[in-house]
């Protein structure tokens, strides 16, 4: 039973160690426009509404 424990609290630690790595996420469009993004094939119309990338077909 005790070897469980310890298991238990080493998987709760490397949880805990993921969760707090979040950091080095960056946004991908600034929620107002595509700016800095280019389409490269295509002719669907891309737009961004309520702070997501929309696309028109």
């Amino acid at each position: 039973m005790k070897k469980y424990s310890i298991v238990f609290v080493l998987i709760l630690f490397v949880l805990s160690l993921a969760c707090t790595q979040q950091d080095d996420w960056m946004d991908l469009i600034n929620g107002n426009n595509l700016s800095g993004w280019k389409q490269l094939n295509g002719k669907a119309k891309y737009t961004v509404q309520d702070g997501k990338i929309v696309g028109e077909t």
